[in-house]
């Protein structure tokens, strides 16, 4: 608890008081000792923080130290940390570090046998794969996703994603797919 006061002031204070930061950056890491969970989170949670105030190569940084305070026991904990930074990563079209990181969050994700951050992590690689020109790859992954999806989702995160396939097929020029996609779609939001 008292690492989690120290962190939340820790974070608050990134952007206005950077010698305040670093003094409760050592309270925090101190009471973390020995909560490597704890440890993590505060490491991904400023390594975020900075990636939001643009401090691209600092949040970097803390992100990989999160990743290494990781530990191996609590994988599904491990996923739920990663999964914001990540986001913010490819938000920032920073795809090669996105990258690296989505492998870990699917690592984690598998092992902690979590289907919805498993069908997230595969988004999340058809997202990173699409980037890089790689179609056949992006469409696989985001298959996997769907195939994941539709074991959880509502009506309305499946209108969202056919209609992400359905633009994903139309960017490939597959209009036959892409069709089908909007058509499921349109099946969908009559359901909403």
């Amino acid at each position: 608890l008292k690492g989690m006061a120290y962190s939340l002031t820790a974070i608050l204070n990134l952007s206005k008081d950077r010698t305040l930061f670093k003094t409760l950056e050592n309270k925090a890491l101190k009471a973390f000792e020995e909560d490597l969970a704890g440890k993590a989170c505060f490491y991904l949670s400023v390594g975020k923080a900075l990636l939001d105030e643009g401090n691209l190569e600092d949040g970097k940084a803390y992100i990989k130290n999160g990743l290494k305070a990781i530990s191996e026991g609590d994988d599904e904990r491990a996923a739920e940390y990663i999964l914001s930074p990540l986001e913010k990563l490819l938000d920032l079209k920073d795809y090669s570090y996105g990258e690296e990181l989505c492998e870990v969050l699917l690592e984690k994700a598998i092992k902690a046998d979590d289907i919805k951050l498993i069908e997230k992590s595969y988004f999340y690689k058809s997202i990173i794969s699409k980037t890089q020109g790689n179609f056949s790859q992006a469409e696989m992954y985001m298959n996997l996703s769907l195939d994941a999806l539709l074991k959880f989702a509502g009506n309305h995160e499946r209108y969202e994603r056919y209609l992400s396939m359905g633009n994903m097929y139309y960017e490939m020029g597959e209009f036959n797919d892409s069709i089908k996609y909007f058509s499921l779609a349109l099946g969908e939001e009559k359901k909403l």
